[in-house]
């Protein structure tokens, strides 16, 4: 059984937000190109490269160092997430419970949520991602 930590319940509001935001933009930016070229980050780091100038999204949103273990909470999580064959499975509160109790984590509920929150995200994002990549394909059929 996972271990429910014993910190203050409640997250600074602007520091969830400011997460929620950073969270969305690695998202996009780790997203694959529709041809299966990179990603879109790659794509925007050629273009610094190749003009001296760096778009926002490589600059713009920054991580709250106070939230920083939930981060890194969610991406340790998300690695071993499984698939259904369509994408990645949501992360379930069953496996942040074993995960917490495998690691020792004392995570409380408010940052449960916030896991469960970036997750959606994510998850929308993938789906997002796929369904770019089946207009792209079509597009590249001939007759289209």
């Amino acid at each position: 059984m996972g271990k429910l930590g014993k910190r203050p319940g409640k997250l600074p509001t602007e520091s969830v937000s400011y997460l929620v935001e950073f969270a969305e933009n690695e998202f996009k930016l780790a997203r694959p190109l529709p041809n299966g070229q990179g990603t879109y980050r790659d794509e925007l780091e050629s273009f610094a490269r190749q003009t001296g100038r760096t778009p926002f999204e490589l600059r713009g949103h920054e991580m709250p160092l106070e939230l920083a273990h939930v981060w890194a909470w969610f991406r340790e999580l998300s690695a071993v997430r499984g698939s259904n064959g369509w994408g990645p499975n949501p992360i379930s509160y069953r496996e942040i419970e074993a995960w917490a109790g495998l690691t020792g984590a004392l995570i409380t509920a408010p940052e449960v949520q916030l896991i469960m929150q970036l997750d959606g995200l994510y998850i929308a994002a993938v789906e997002d991602a796929m369904e770019q990549k089946r207009v792209w394909i079509k597009q590249q059929q001939p007759g289209r």
